[in-house]
């Protein structure tokens, strides 16, 4: 394997856990019938296909003020509570030792990304970011890895990528990525069975494991 591709929210940052906690409520007050098995399936997608999903439930809401509530929950989240997660910053640092190029595709906007990565002091670690806002459809679909990889001038079987959602994991291996699913501490649920590997949390066993795919 030749580079790395990371999903930002649940893998690079713990902000997953805090984007749940705070749309689940809203998402029921918007949509009565809404619960936990719904939600599970929509983590990883980005606002509009978000919407998208709770407008077939129900939601008496236009998207453009969907769009800036979950703006508004996005900032406060990135600027006080979301933390880089633990033993990102020891593989990243590695993998910059050996010179392997480091990407991140998130379904969030590129505005949240820069955001993000700023405010957690990560933005100098990745070489190539790409987000669902730049492609016609996103995860499951592939077309965010197909955009990153060619952006980073490597074949998408010759990519490593973590990703946390089931949602993340279908759009990496439909790429053809080498897909790493990351267990964080609150995403049990989701189903990563079509990843090839999993783990769980950034070890410093883990890291070596990642390490070792790109030799």
């Amino acid at each position: 394997m030749k580079a790395i591709i990371f999903d930002m929210d649940g893998v690079v940052l713990d902000s997953e856990k805090h984007w749940d906690k705070e749309v689940f409520k809203l998402f029921k007050k918007w949509v009565p019938k809404w619960n936990p098995e719904k939600h599970e399936k929509v983590v990883g997608l980005n606002t509009h296909d978000l919407f998208e999903a709770l407008d077939r439930n129900g939601i008496k809401m236009v998207e453009k003020d969907f769009a800036e509530t979950i703006e508004t929950i996005a900032m406060r989240i990135y600027r006080t509570r979301a933390k880089v997660m633990p033993g990102l910053i020891d593989l990243v640092k590695a993998l910059r030792k050996k010179k392997v190029p480091i990407g991140l595709a998130s379904s969030s906007k590129i505005s949240w990304i820069t955001y993000a990565l700023k405010a957690s002091k990560l933005a100098s670690y990745f070489d190539f970011i790409t987000s669902s806002e730049e492609v016609k459809e996103g995860k499951p679909d592939p077309d965010i890895y197909l955009l990153a990889t060619k952006r980073m001038k490597v074949k998408p079987n010759q990519c490593v990528a973590i990703e946390d959602s089931a949602i993340g994991v279908k759009a990496a291996k439909s790429a053809g990525l080498f897909t790493v699913a990351f267990r964080n501490g609150t995403n049990d649920s989701q189903d990563h069975s079509p990843a090839d590997r999993e783990i769980r949390g950034f070890t410093k066993e883990n890291n070596r494991k990642i390490l070792a795919l790109l030799e």
